[in-house]
């Protein structure tokens, strides 16, 4: 069980935790974007070899 705050410092704890998440939230979209770009890849429009597309076509 979470012990009673004062309203003001629990506030403050939680536009901390906000403001922490936000960013945790923004770290992994970016993270995520990066990932995606680097999965649709391949041959044709990046550096790779074609041998590196595996069996399916581009």
């Amino acid at each position: 069980m979470i012990p009673e705050l004062p309203a003001t410092m629990s506030a403050e704890i939680l536009l901390k935790e906000n403001a922490e998440l936000r960013m945790r939230v923004a770290c992994l979209e970016e993270r995520c974007r990066e990932l995606e770009e680097k999965v649709g890849k391949n041959s044709q429009n990046s550096s790779k070899p074609p041998s590196s597309d595996g069996y399916q076509k581009p």
